[in-house]
């Protein structure tokens, strides 16, 4: 399939939070990525071993959580929340299938990113990116990312929003 091809969004297109009963499907996803895709997900240059390592420690850590967009049953999109600093802040990071890109899938892993964070009590997102990776920085602009650029990284911030809900309990 080209890039220039678009899939009709079916209605077997489904997200759905992973866990540890979930480790060989989100380790597949991380090693269908080719090496490009990989080096724009990690920000480095990854081996299939370290991606091993780094999805059974992600599973066991508190406060980080995986959830995936899944077609036809096959899990084409993944995105990962973890804690990290200050206090209040998670930190997402998303990846795509290389035949799936172009079709809104890194947006819904986002807003459901956002949904997520909201629901955890999170006050802000973290986003760390490297700047070749102009489809997530131009993804995270549109749902309101403060982008900073330094030395060829770039570190997106967004407040998260109260949700409605927690405004009309508040009230």
């Amino acid at each position: 399939m080209t890039k220039q091809t678009k899939r009709p969004m079916a209605p077997n297109v489904s997200v759905k939070e992973l866990t540890h009963l979930d480790a060989e499907t989100i380790l597949q996803h991380f090693l269908r990525l080719n090496a490009h895709e990989r080096y724009l997900r990690f920000g480095y240059s990854i081996s299939s071993r370290s991606i091993k390592q780094l999805v059974a420690q992600h599973l066991s850590e508190r406060g980080s959580f995986f959830f995936g967009v899944f077609w036809d049953g096959a899990l084409v999109g993944l995105c990962h929340i973890a804690r990290s600093e200050p206090p209040g802040t998670a930190e997402v990071a998303l990846s795509v299938d290389a035949d799936f890109k172009d079709q809104g899938i890194a947006h819904s892993l986002m807003r459901h990113a956002l949904e997520q964070a909201q629901r955890q009590l999170y006050q802000s997102l973290l986003l760390s990116v490297l700047c070749a990776n102009t489809a997530m920085l131009k993804s995270a602009a549109k749902f309101g990312f403060q982008i900073k650029v330094k030395m060829g990284q770039a570190t997106g911030h967004l407040r998260i929003p109260r949700s409605t809900s927690d405004c009309a309990l508040a009230d």
